[in-house]
């Protein structure tokens, strides 16, 4: 038999074993996590989340890429 682990809801504070809810819509962030209260529907919990590698590595390119083309911009004036 399978032990259920209940936690109280913050919002009507009943004892329940919340639903999660991945979101995973946005591909450059890691998914998101949110434990809801199958009654109320409040939040009980919320996990995961936040910049992932290529998020990282789209940022640093973009930045990468505008500073090339800012030198490359000044040298052009400078002869």
């Amino acid at each position: 038999m399978a032990m259920e682990s209940r936690t109280e809801c913050p919002s009507c504070q009943s004892a329940v074993v919340p639903q999660l809810w991945v979101d995973a819509r946005n591909r450059l962030e890691h998914p998101r996590v949110v434990h809801l209260c199958p009654l109320c529907g409040a939040t009980v919990r919320e996990s995961g989340g936040g910049m992932n590698r290529g998020m990282l590595a789209l940022i640093i390119g973009s930045i990468c890429l505008f500073a090339l083309m800012l030198i490359l911009g000044l040298m052009k004036y400078a002869r």
